[in-house]
């Protein structure tokens, strides 16, 4: 499969899951406490980026000429099945572990899977840990997950 082919259905697939997350926080109460930006906030932006991506995304594919008709590698299936079982993971055990504990072994796992040097990976787990913590529990008053160990 070709690179312009590639970017066309990743495109048109992320496109499809940007619409059907919009359409989820249609559901979402709109306003929090005093007009401020309520829970369906942060999740539809997110939607709305997606799919502007993934609108650019198709349009790359169209306006490429072929200059790079170079076969896609072969995916790591097996790789690709750790990946899935990770976020399953980060999924099942969030309300369990708690955010901390769960993004934190979510992290050091996922940045093993790309050979991420352990030191910088304890450095880069910390630090998006607290922009995490920092963005949802300080700016926008949102408790996360402590799970039941805590």
């Amino acid at each position: 499969m070709n690179e312009k082919k590639t970017d066309l259905i990743i495109g048109i697939i992320s496109c499809i899951l940007g619409i059907i997350s919009y359409v989820l926080t249609l559901n979402f109460p709109t306003f929090g406490k005093s007009g401020v930006p309520g829970p369906e906030f942060f999740p539809r932006i997110l939607a709305i980026l997606f799919l502007i991506i993934s609108v650019i995304q198709i349009s790359k594919s169209f306006v490429e000429k072929n200059t790079k008709t170079q076969e896609i590698e072969k995916v790591d299936y097996i790789r690709m099945l750790i990946l899935i079982a990770l976020f399953a993971f980060y999924i099942l055990f969030l309300d369990i572990l708690g955010f901390f504990i769960t993004t934190i072994i979510f992290l050091m796992i996922l940045q093993k899977l790309v050979s991420v040097k352990f030191k910088t990976s304890i450095f880069v787990t910390f630090i998006i840990i607290m922009i995490i913590f920092l963005i949802f529990d300080k700016l926008f008053c949102v408790s996360l997950p402590a799970g039941i160990i805590l």
